[in-house]
């Protein structure tokens, strides 16, 4: 499944449920990091560092700057578990 408007605006980073995702990803049982990182290479983003806390994966894109400014979260047209946080700037 291909994210709509996934480019839309820069992609600071991802975050990534370990306990819920598409059927088609690991069962429905959540997201992996190489189920996280597949998803963000389809889309052309270059992930960068990688955290594991909790009930997450945080993926941060390799082209993100160490500052953002009016960050925006949206889960819309991504698949389940994922959410997006996008650069406003």
């Amino acid at each position: 499944m291909r994210a709509r408007n996934l480019q839309s605006s820069p992609i600071h980073s991802a975050r990534f449920s370990k306990s819920e995702s598409p059927s088609y990803i690991n069962g429905g049982e959540g997201w992996t990091e190489a189920s996280a990182r597949a998803f963000l290479d389809d889309h052309q983003i270059e992930p960068g560092r990688v955290t594991i806390d909790g009930d997450s994966i945080r993926v941060r894109a390799k082209s993100a700057g160490e500052h953002l400014k009016n960050p925006v979260a949206s889960s819309d047209g991504v698949p389940l578990g994922v959410v997006v946080i996008r650069c406003t700037n």
